[in-house]
């Protein structure tokens, strides 16, 4: 386990180099922090950190991770997630134990492989376009990929699930992909803040 005085201490370096904007992703840095952990932690494959003073259990062996997704009691989501909630409600990435067994139930015909075979015409669509837009991109050495697949998948998923094509890739500056990162980078940011996480004092802080 790691002391709750240290964890903090690296909250608070992460959120200055954010506040003096220092480019240095938060996200980046979180994951960075608890990879080192996952070296250290290697034989047990589980690790104790903290949040502020909360304690937050990391778990990232193969072994360990099957006896969780396979738990039919383990259901709840950590008090973390609510902090996404104002943006994408209460569905399966939230909701508690008893609405997720049934929203669950009800999702799960929508997964079978007859009605996925459906939307390969989209999917291959939008990977030819991802295709082009990586031929297209010059650089030196080396790239960030990742917001490049994020708007490749976002155009998949939207159309896929929702019948709706925004087409990001074509216009990765459009309102909703701004909004969109705008509101993830509040939510990391709310999550990396514990004082942040009562509503009360949230809505009242300036972004």
């Amino acid at each position: 386990p790691i002391h709750p005085i240290f964890d903090t201490i690296n909250l608070m370096l992460i959120n200055q180099l954010s506040i003096k904007r220092i480019p240095v992703d938060s996200f980046v840095m979180l994951y960075d922090l608890a990879l080192s952990q996952c070296r250290v932690f290697q034989e047990v494959g589980i690790f104790k950190w903290y949040l502020g003073f909360k304690p937050v259990v990391f778990v990232f062996s193969p072994e360990n991770i099957e006896s969780i997704m396979q738990s039919t009691t383990v259901l709840n989501k950590a008090d973390e997630y609510q902090v996404f909630e104002p943006w994408i409600g209460e569905g399966l990435v939230t909701s508690k134990r008893t609405k997720w067994q049934q929203r669950r139930k009800l999702l799960t015909p929508a997964f079978h492989f007859n009605i996925l075979n459906d939307f390969l015409p989209i999917m291959n669509q939008e990977a030819t376009k991802l295709t082009k837009k990586l031929n297209n991109i010059k650089y030196s050495s080396s790239f960030d990929v990742a917001p490049v697949i994020a708007l490749c998948t976002l155009d998949t998923i939207c159309e896929t699930a929702m019948g709706v094509n925004i087409n990001c890739q074509a216009n990765e500056h459009s309102d909703y992909v701004k909004a969109l990162y705008e509101v993830g980078e509040t939510a990391l940011a709310r999550v990396c803040r514990p004082w942040l996480w009562p509503e009360a004092i949230f809505y009242r802080t300036e972004t």
